[in-house]
Formats: structure tokens, C-alpha cells, sequence
């Protein structure tokens, strides 16, 4: 990638999610190599997909960005979709799941053709799902990889009451002021909780991880979500650490074992 180049990031809200993916990329982004454009969708990433879908995704998703998504114009304005070179897009399941075809087998088969069609960076764009929404960033104890909210998954009806669950009495709630400390233990706790969920004997390796895309994460899902459930993890620290190489995650990545106490088994 050359100096330049332009990262978009869209993301679902244009206040919540805006401020977090600025927090993300400030902390993050020693270099300053890049130039991040986060694009607020106003909209459903269900809505944006079907656009795509009904023209055979023969227009490019940034074309449509510009026509579909209010004032994206005026963010966009001086950009061609050449100075964009990499795509990335972050939506909660919970709020994807309000716009999706009714059923339980059409909306599991649409999520599953979503994260098909945004597979990649450098195209259409690489999707991201928070579970069951961004929260989920926050919802963290300084011990193994319970949640503050209370357990490691969440049945769909305390689903409305999951900001809540996570913001009051939460030492961790306010996003914007997480250091080095902070992102360790949600480093921490995302790969216990995925390891748990892909219900791995030994915490997930960095080879082993590297070949776990957003479609497997969301296949592990299943069958929390075929039991009106969602086990939560957050999409924020799957995307850094698919973002940074290995030497990243070595620096972040300290915990070597799993603590069956606090190991969720499906």
C-alpha cells in the first residue's frame, strides 16, 4: 500500500460506532501512514448488500455508497474508488437481524451470504459482526473471559437491555479512555472466548487463528443462535488482530491456557 492511500471504514451509527473505530485507529495506527475515511451508513448493512445483490454486484459497493447513504457524498467528495484500497465494514448481528427476510433459515442463510460477499478488503469490502452488537467491545472483567454482563452468551429476549448490561457499574464502559492495559485484557478475552467457542482444548494459536475468517466465526455461532441465543465476542479485536502480523499479536497475546472455570462449553 503507498502513502496516500485511503482505508474505508463503514460502520453502522454515526456517533456510537464513528467514535469507537476514531479510538481504535488513534491508538493503533503509530505510522500514520494511512488516511482513514469512516463513513457512517445511517442504514442497515442488509440494505447495502441487497443493493449490491440486485445488480449481480456489477456496481462497485462505493458507487453505491454515494448514492444510497446520506451526506457520503460530501465525505467522499475528491475520492475515487481508486485512492480506496482497502474496505472494511462493522454491523451488530442484533440490529442486521431487525432488516433480514423473516425466519430463522432465511435470515441464518442471508447472514451466511453477506459475510460470502464481503470477504475481502481490497473488493466488496471485508464484513465484520459484532455479537450480538458493538458493546460487546466492552462487556470484560480483569479475570479469565467471563463478560461483566454476566455470562458468555445472552438469550435474544435481554437483548434490548444489553447496553445497559454492559455501560452501568462497568469500570471499563467508557471506550474512548482504554490504554495499553485495557486493549491487553480484550485482547485476552477475545481469544479465550473464541477458543472456548470453537471449543479448542488449548487457547487458539496465532497459526491456527490466521485462518479463521469472519464466515467461521459466524459458523461457531450457529448453534447458540439456533437456540434463540448469542454467545458474545466482540468484532473490534478480530479485526485488529487480522489486521496486524503475528509480531502483534505476540506483543499482545500472553495468556497460554484455557481456565475450564470460566470455559463455556456448548
Amino acid at each position: 500500500m503507498n502513502d496516500g492511500d485511503y482505508i474505508l471504514m463503514i460502520v453502522e451509527g454515526e456517533v456510537r460506532e464513528v467514535n469507537i473505530i476514531n479510538h481504535v485507529e488513534n491508538f493503533f495506527d503509530k505510522k500514520d501512514k494511512f488516511k482513514y475515511i469512516n463513513l457512517p451508513a445511517r442504514q442497515n448493512i442488509y440494505m447495502l448488500w441487497k443493493v449490491l445483490k440486485e445488480d449481480d454486484f456489477q456496481t462497485d459497493i462505493i458507487e453505491i455508497i454515494r448514492e444510497k447513504v446520506e451526506g457520503a457524498d460530501k465525505i467522499l467528495s475528491g475520492i475515487s474508488r481508486d485512492d480506496i484500497s482497502e474496505t472494511y465494514l462493522f454491523f451488530d448481528l442484533d440490529a442486521q437481524q431487525k432488516n433480514l427476510p423473516y425466519g430463522e433459515d432465511n435470515t441464518i442463510t442471508v447472514i451466511s451470504e453477506m459475510l460470502d460477499s464481503f470477504d475481502n478488503e481490497t473488493e466488496s469490502g471485508k464484513l465484520y459482526i459484532s455479537y450480538p452488537m458493538i458493546e460487546a467491545l466492552r462487556d470484560f472483567v480483569d479475570k479469565g473471559c467471563i463478560t461483566f454482563s454476566g455470562d458468555c452468551e445472552i438469550d435474544n429476549g435481554k437483548l434490548v437491555s444489553y447496553k445497559t448490561l454492559t455501560g452501568e457499574g462497568n469500570r471499563y464502559s467508557s471506550i474512548n479512555k482504554y490504554k495499553e492495559d485495557e486493549w491487553r485484557l480484550i485482547f485476552k478475552t477475545f481469544v479465550l472466548r473464541l477458543s472456548c467457542m470453537l471449543s479448542l482444548s488449548e487457547v487458539i494459536s496465532y497459526d491456527h487463528y490466521k485462518h479463521i475468517t469472519p464466515k467461521e466465526v459466524f459458523a461457531a455461532e450457529l448453534p447458540w443462535l439456533q437456540a434463540s441465543k448469542v454467545f458474545i465476542l466482540s468484532a473490534i479485536p478480530e479485526f485488529i488482530l487480522d489486521y496486524f502480523p503475528e509480531r502483534f499479536w505476540k506483543s499482545k497475546i500472553k495468556v497460554k491456557k484455557l481456565d475450564k472455570r470460566y470455559c463455556l462449553r456448548k
